[in-house]
């Protein structure tokens, strides 16, 4: 503040104005910032984040101070000597019967529930008998049992698995189970997450979603739990939980989903254009660094499309929601049509013709997603993928404007009826992270196929149509040509007249009939045998 050397000169109307205009603004300063940060529905608060960690054998405090004392018989601790493991001392939670951890008051409404796990022999215990089942009120989270640890999987690696289910009351009961098959089975678990979340952020009962592949649409309702299987960022890095203010999720990198080279496609970064949420979209959805990247194919490589694959379990419903944000710099506001492109899941059209800047009402940065709904129940159970295409639609310009687009993807199971979550590899995955190369080969020879049989058609057209063709008869003319001669050689047999001679050529109706006999090769005198012929060909 400049100081004011001279209060004599002063006009006192203006100070007095200008003190009480730094007043009002004060005033109205003041309860729009608290509203935003005390009404957010993005932010948690402190009761709502709720950590158990098992790395403290004294006991784990979480934001509102409850605390377990873990038992011996509960609890075990590991030292690993695998330098693949990296951090040394490992702590677990061991359950050698059922246990339940017991959560209140937590918030009623949507919460997410994340379970730690890293999955090794702890002393004493071999890996192989940590059979046992995760619920979380009627829901069953996961099950494990012996192909859980099959050979064929990866090395043991920190897994999370992530839920949403919705609380009715104020009480949420995780309990492990060690399954009753084995004497020596138990329950294990790293680490406890409890964070309540938005109400609408995934679930919607008065939303009917899209169903893939057919007519019907798909209300989840209230009722359904999900399990996070994927969760994308697309075309950028890895974005830690941390830099995920509203709902602490990690954002991994789309590489090693990616089924096409990197030489095909590109990443667009947005370095002068602003991003911005909006009512339908909320901060919580996901973090600014998501939507500030995307990936997108190369303008010279518009044949080939956009593809990902992703491992997840079969007999389920899933629900696949895709993030778009228009951060190119040659797209612009108010312009329709400039980026149109199709959606495939699994082979099926999702979207016929995605438009982002329409979805964002016609403005560039706006954050904006839409959500499917896949049916995974009629598969077998060891065939659970899903792939994911985005292709330029034939019609627009090679512009790279009009290049198919994508920010970000999340893909959640559904539990259904039945609410069970539990798959066959709740630590690891038989599947690869990318599809065997015969599919992909198979599926883009076919498109190819498709299309060259569609321009050799144009080029018949074109051939057909040409200034300098040859002069073909219509259609119709041929017709009624062929109709006139078989009424006139009716005519000559019941006249007796010879119409035909051996030899000779004869015009009827303007259709030249030169040289039939030589095609025909029949001996028969009668009158009108030879189109007979034509008609009803004779055996030689």
């Amino acid at each position: 503040m400049v100081p004011i050397r001279n209060p004599e000169k002063v006009n006192r109307p203006v100070l007095i104005m200008f003190t009480l205009g730094l007043v009002h603004v004060f005033h109205q300063i003041i309860p729009i910032s608290a509203a935003a940060t005390a009404g957010s529905p993005c932010s948690p608060s402190d009761s709502d984040h709720i950590v158990v960690d098992c790395s403290d054998s004294t006991g784990t405090q979480h934001s509102n101070r409850q605390e377990w004392s873990h038992q011996k018989e509960f609890y075990a601790t590991s030292l690993s000597t695998d330098a693949d493991h990296g951090s040394g001392k490992i702590s677990a939670c061991i359950f050698r019967k059922q246990f339940t951890y017991t959560f209140n008051p937590v918030s009623v409404g949507m919460t997410m529930i994340r379970l730690h796990f890293f999955p090794i022999s702890y002393s004493g215990l071999s890996l192989s008998n940590a059979l046992f089942s995760v619920s979380a009120g009627p829901y069953t989270l996961l099950t494990t049992s012996d192909s859980s640890y099959s050979t064929n999987c990866r090395s043991p690696e920190y897994i999370v698995k992530e839920f949403c289910i919705n609380l009715d009351s104020t009480k949420l009961d995780i309990t492990f189970t060690p399954s009753n098959s084995s004497p020596a089975a138990y329950g294990l678990v790293n680490k406890i997450e409890v964070v309540s979340m938005p109400s609408n952020l995934y679930f919607n009962k008065n939303v009917a979603l899209p169903l893939v592949g057919r007519s019907s649409e798909f209300n989840m309702g209230n009722s359904s739990a999900l399990e996070t299987m994927h969760r994308l960022n697309v075309g950028g890095k890895f974005i830690s939980a941390e830099k995920d203010p509203g709902m602490l999720r990690d954002w991994l990198d789309d590489t090693p989903f990616l089924v096409n080279s990197s030489e095909a496609t590109t990443t667009i970064h947005s370095n002068s254009r602003k991003i911005s949420y909006s009512s339908k979209v909320p901060k919580c959805t996901a973090p600014l660094e998501m939507y500030a990247t995307a990936r997108t194919i190369k303008p010279i490589s518009y044949r080939i499309n956009l593809t990902w694959f992703f491992p997840v379990d079969s007999g389920f419903y899933y629900l696949v929601r895709l993030h778009f944000c228009e951060i190119s710099w040659d797209v612009k506001a108010q312009a329709y049509n400039q980026r149109i492109f199709r959606v495939y899941v699994n082979h099926q059209i999702a979207e016929e013709d995605a438009n982002v800047m329409q979805w964002a009402d016609d403005k560039a940065g706006v954050a904006v997603y839409r959500d499917y709904i896949v049916d995974l129940l009629r598969y077998r159970q060891d065939a659970g993928n899903l792939l994911l295409e985005l292709e330029r639609k034939i019609g627009f310009n090679s512009s790279r404007r009009h290049l198919p687009i994508l920010n970000g993807l999340e893909i959640f199971k559904l539990s259904g009826h039945s609410n069970n979550l539990s798959g066959q590899f709740p630590f690891c995955s038989q599947h690869s992270h990318r599809p065997a190369s015969h599919v992909v080969v198979i599926t883009n020879m076919a498109r190819l196929f498709a299309f060259l049989i569609l321009l050799a058609f144009a080029e018949i057209g074109r051939q057909c149509l040409a200034d300098k063709g040859k002069e073909r008869p219509l259609m119709g003319d041929v017709v009624w040509n062929l109709e006139l001669a078989w009424q006139q050689q009716n005519s000559d047999a019941e006249d007796g007249q010879e119409t035909i001679r051996n030899g000779a050529s004869e015009n009827i109706g303007g259709a030249n009939f030169a040289g039939i006999n030589s095609c025909i090769g029949t001996s028969d005198p009668t009158p009108g045998a030879e189109f007979s012929e034509i008609i009803t060909p004779m055996g030689r």
